[in-house]
């Protein structure tokens, strides 16, 4: 979960096997009760009726918005990371997933489910909590378990997100997507559960609990006997075969690429499967202390002009909201002061004669509020001041970068906001303007755009010869 601006964005990712948030995860079970329960643990109550979340595995649905689950479990998800934070009350924009191939069919017929109401109340293990759901987007599985390896990905390189209920498949060459190369197939490890308790009933007559099998594929052992340990790891070992078997059917070669393992199932193939590990990464998280939200939208550069119009907005943006600086100072009560803002024309960098290196440090700041740099300490401030109250210099820069360059720094730029921009005065007290508060929301409201399509971003610098001079 993360906080941005007023509101929290929480990520969940509905598996049919685990619900994962970036902090929690809980079983699909979940169980209509006749009356209120006498434990707690694990209960909701909500539009009336009780349920029990967390005993057994989610039947498998080709539409995720079929019934009324995983909006059940949307809320117990909200409940679980809200009380991390020891709150019960918030704003929420929620990112949720689906397999790559369902996306562009289901995405908005999920993003409505999942919008279904404004307002939510509702109990979680017997706590009240009252929630506005402000947003969603919906985004791809598998792939935010190795967004940030993207640039490790030269070549060809193969992704494969094994979830409980389906196995996601993507192609990456040189550190992109290709978008045409792009698979969901239903062959998730609880195909392999089913596998391992039919061998152990077939081969030895006995009825095998599904956590004992569970424990085999997450840790390679379970306390058990030896004879129906051996028939578990040959079942398994049998499906982890057929995953290389359908990683092969569209076109997988370790001579040829680098293969990713991410879901649930990576700990099964690590344990079971049968492969080169000089071509293998294994990124699978489980268990509840590292799990992670399959939830993603990555750029490769923020002069990027693909995706939706929104996105290529978000990487304008960002462009405008990132501001550079040559120096930072830090006050006796630990407040960031900056100074030697860069523009769009860089700064002119002396170097030594001879050929010897030169170090350069520079500084960036994500300005949180647009009056932020504006303000000074005198100034009734939301966010404390980023320049010295003393330095024009630095003032009047800034105000020329962004007269020059409003359509990166606001969402709305309508002539009464071109005007107010225009208007901007580097040294006046701006603590109680209207002017000022109009700019606010369409910076506010431009940052916005950014938290939420954006999941990096790459800062480059670029040293070139300074234009020679004859004197």
């Amino acid at each position: 979960m993360k906080h941005y601006n007023d509101f929290l964005i929480v990520g969940i990712d509905h598996g049919y096997g685990n619900i994962k948030t970036a902090n929690t995860v809980t079983p699909t079970g979940i169980t209509k009760l006749d009356a209120a329960p006498t434990f707690t643990k694990n209960t909701l109550f909500f539009a009336g009726s009780y349920y029990q979340i967390g005993e057994g595995h989610k039947e498998y649905l080709a539409d995720k918005w079929q019934d009324d689950d995983n909006y059940l479990f949307t809320l117990m998800g909200i409940a679980r990371e809200l009380n991390r934070e020891g709150i019960t009350s918030a704003k929420v924009y929620l990112a949720v997933g689906l397999p790559i191939t369902w996306v562009g069919r289901q995405r908005e017929d999920f993003r409505k489910y999942m919008l279904q109401r404004e307002s939510v109340d509702f109990k979680y293990e017997d706590k009240l909590y009252s929630v506005r759901i402000i947003g969603c987007y919906v985004y791809p599985q598998g792939y935010a378990a190795v967004v940030d390896k993207l640039n490790d990905m030269t070549g060809l390189s193969m992704i494969a997100d094994i979830g409980n209920g389906t196995v996601n498949i993507i192609f990456v060459s040189n550190k992109r997507v290709i978008n045409t190369k792009t698979y969901t197939e239903k062959m998730g490890v609880n195909q392999c559960v089913k596998a391992a308790s039919n061998a152990m009933m077939n081969k030895l007559g006995v009825t095998v609990d599904e956590t004992i099998i569970q424990s085999m594929i997450r840790y390679g052992t379970a306390d058990i006997d030896s004879e129906y340990a051996e028939v578990l790891r040959q079942a398994i070992s049998e499906y982890a075969e057929s995953i290389f078997a359908l990683l092969r059917k569209y076109e997988y070669d370790p001579k040829m690429m680098r293969l990713y393992i991410t879901g649930g199932g990576g700990k099964l193939i690590k344990n079971f499967g049968n492969y080169d590990k000089d071509k293998f990464n294994l990124r699978t998280f489980i268990s509840s202390e590292n799990a992670q939200t399959n939830v993603t939208e990555s750029i490769t550069e923020i002069t990027d002009t693909s995706g939706t119009e929104i996105q290529k907005n978000a990487r304008k943006y960002i462009n405008g909201h990132i501001l550079f600086f040559e120096h930072k100072t830090v006050d006796n009560k630990g407040h960031e002061i900056y100074s030697g803002f860069i523009g769009a024309d860089g700064i002119d960098i002396t170097v030594p004669a001879g050929g010897d290196a030169k170090s350069v440090t520079l500084y960036w700041k994500w300005v949180n509020t647009f009056d932020q740099i504006f303000l000074k300490t005198t100034d009734s401030y939301y966010d404390f001041p980023l320049i010295a109250d003393d330095n024009t210099d630095d003032r009047e820069d800034l105000v020329d970068f962004i007269q020059a360059n409003p359509s990166k720094l606001f969402s709305d730029i309508t002539t009464e906001n071109t005007t107010a921009v225009q208007n901007i005065d580097y040294d006046a007290d701006h603590a109680n303007s209207t002017l000022l508060s109009a700019l606010n929301d369409g910076y506010n409201t431009a940052d916005q755009v950014i938290g939420v399509n954006l999941r990096y971003f790459l800062i480059e610098m670029i040293a070139s010869p300074a234009a020679s001079t004859n004197s």
